[in-house]
């Protein structure tokens, strides 16, 4: 007798479906008499587009959280549990989940699984996993079409769990996941470029130097004490031009290798620079301690390499600086190991040495006289000296050859030995070389003015030699002043001479088409082959003073250098070449040169480098009176 209104029920349709209908039943009278009223309306697709929205609300809610939670907290630490827990919930029917990363030997590794607390307790012969699910739904995950994850959702209690609208939002949420997984796989790219070495792999300058700014933090704060170790491989250059930067950027990886298996797992190996690695030992008991590392990676370093079909052997030059002892700023301190290594290298290399104060106030004034220097190269304060080359015969002034010195307003008069190799290290020999070639060929033609030219002997460098215009340069200078080229004579070592020979040959014979004279310096230094040498168009050769300096008329009192000589000599004719020996500088070795058949010489003996107003009254004479022997 009570009406009933808005009851749910479940009805079956005559195609087979379940249907969600609202009935509605009452008592009322049809015609006079008693029936009973029932309405049913069908809500079925209305019940499942409200589940649908709030599936999607579901959906939205865990995909923005994650979203949200993971640009805040960033990529690190629970980023991939985060983002199971957000995939189980944001799936319709999904009560566990677990994730598998493809790593770099493209095999899935577990990286993390939450919901199955209570399900994964074996029942019999370990298998309770298998039946505890009732459900799985598998969802790849991938980046720019490749698979980089699988997403796997679990249900225990529903065989149906998961229809084709959770399969749906599924592999949308795996969609919208893959870009920040791929977000996370830029920055940890991006990071890695950015902290370490691309060819070795290794940490990089950056890294370094916050790593070892902790380590010195943690030593100062704990009172222990630990090393730097600054590694520069000696001669990389010879192999990369020998064999190719393929072989050796293999070398060098090679290297790095051999050097991180050579320490402890809690030190770094770092690559700083092109031929250059760091090594920082944390704790070490003292510098007995650092020195048994550094001997140790030096022999472990000598055995040969394999690569690329070649037997290498490397050798290394190492500095080491302790901390807190040599600094307690990394900075500092990688400045101070730099000044060591370079120490090591200047005396000969496979070695290691410790910084000291001692290199530290030598590289204070190294840099102080580069600064100096590279000011009076802006100013043109270098000058030039000039010594007398003479005939051994007869006394005659040859030529001269020009001496680069620096009138320093505390040092006075500094020769090129105090300041050419830092203007080389500086990078200021090429515009030196062209400052000083001109200034040359100006007083060469000041000279044939006031009536007494010579030939001006010029000092030209390997660095300069190794320049593609040096040609142009020359030709420059000698128009610039209006010398004559057979007025200028350009002096190159042995050594220089030697490197990169085809191509010297050329250079050379383009000079001598301007007219310019060409002689071999400190010959009998170097290593010269006769099959070059032939080709040289040199005019001269010049004895190495070494030779000379222990000759004092008695071929019998130094037998070795009365034969070097001897031979150059008879070699320099040979080739018709004139012979220059240097360094005389006692009658007795005038009287053996002379004997000799050596034409023509310079030293002591004959005059000293002086400036442009002492030589000129020289050249005025032409020539030198000779001492008897």
């Amino acid at each position: 007798g009570v009406a009933v209104r808005d009851r749910e029920v479940r009805m079956r349709h005559a195609d087979g479906s379940e249907r969600h209908c609202l009935a509605a039943a009452e008592r009322t009278r049809h015609l006079g008499r008693p029936v009973l009223l029932l309405t049913l309306l069908d809500v079925t697709e209305r019940l499942q587009r409200d589940a649908q929205l709030q599936q999607l609300a579901t959906f939205r809610e865990a995909l923005m959280s994650f979203v949200e939670q993971t640009l805040e907290e960033g990529f690190e630490g629970s980023f991939y549990q985060r983002l199971v827990e957000a995939a189980v919930r944001a799936t319709p029917g999904a009560e566990a989940g677990s994730l598998l990363l493809r790593d770099d030997d493209d095999a899935f590794r577990f990286a993390a699984a939450v919901g199955y607390e209570g399900h994964n307790q074996p029942v019999g012969d370990g298998q309770s996993l298998q039946r505890a699910i009732a459900a799985s739904l598998t969802v790849p995950i991938h980046l720019d079409g490749r698979r980089v994850a699988t997403l796997t959702l679990d249900a225990f209690r529903d065989a149906h769990a998961f229809d084709e609208g959770a399969r749906e939002l599924a592999n949308a949420f795996a969609a919208q996941a893959a870009t920040l997984v791929k977000r996370r796989s830029l920055e940890r790219g991006l990071e890695r470029l950015a902290y370490h070495d691309a060819l070795t792999g290794l940490p990089n300058r950056t890294l370094l130097r916050d790593r070892l700014g902790l380590a010195i933090a943690r030593a100062v704060r704990t009172g222990q004490s630990g090393a730097a170790l600054f590694l520069d491989i000696d001669n990389l250059k010879v192999t990369n031009d020998t064999l190719g930067h393929t072989v050796g950027d293999a070398l060098l990886r090679s290297v790095a290798q051999r050097l991180r298996s050579s320490v402890r797992a809690d030190d770094t190996v770092a690559r700083i620079g092109g031929d250059e690695f760091t090594i920082i030992l944390p704790e070490v008991r003292d510098a007995d301690a650092a020195a048994l590392v550094a001997e140790k990676l030096l022999a472990h370093l000598r055995a040969p390499f394999e690569v690329g079909g070649h037997e290498l052997h490397v050798s290394v030059s190492i500095g080491v600086a302790l901390f807190p002892d040599d600094a307690i700023d990394a900075d500092v301190l990688i400045q101070h190991g730099d000044t060591a290594m370079y120490q090591a290298k200047g005396q000969g290399k496979d070695r290691f040495r410790f910084f000291t104060r001692e290199m530290n106030r030598a590289l204070l004034e190294r840099a102080a006289l580069e600064a100096q220097l590279r000011k009076a190269l802006e100013r043109e304060e270098l000058t030039l000296h000039f010594q007398p080359r003479v005939s051994l015969l007869d006394g005659t002034i040859t030529s001269v050859e020009a001496l680069a010195r620096w009138p320093h307003p505390e040092r006075g008069w500094v020769p090129p030995s105090a300041f050419i190799l830092v203007a080389e290290d500086a990078g200021m020999i090429p515009a030196l070389g062209r400052q000083l070639l001109e200034a040359a060929c100006r007083q060469a033609r000041t000279w044939i003015d006031q009536g007494c030219g010579v030939i001006v002997a010029f000092n030209l460098s390997a660095k300069q030699l190794q320049e593609r215009d040096v040609v142009a340069q020359v030709g420059r200078a000698l128009a610039v002043t209006g010398l004559e080229g057979r007025w200028l004579e350009l002096e190159l070592t042995e050594s220089a001479v030697m490197r990169n020979v085809e191509e010297n040959v050329q250079k050379l014979s383009a000079l001598r088409q301007l007219g310019v004279q060409v002689s071999i310096d400190d010959f009998g230094t170097g290593y010269s082959s006769l099959n070059y040498l032939k080709r040289l168009p040199a005019s001269a050769l010049k004895i190495d003073r070494s030779f000379v300096v222990d000759l004092d008329g008695d071929p019998a009192s130094a037998p070795h250098d009365a034969g070097i000589v001897r031979a150059v000599v008879a070699l320099a004719h040979t080739l018709g070449m004139v012979a220059i020996a240097e360094g005389i500088e006692t009658p007795a070795q005038l009287a053996f040169l002379r004997a000799l058949g050596c034409e023509q010489g310079q030293g002591y003996l004959f005059g000293r480098p002086v400036g442009v107003a002492e030589i000129t009254p020289l050249l005025e004479r032409g020539r030198i009176d000779l001492p008897d022997a």
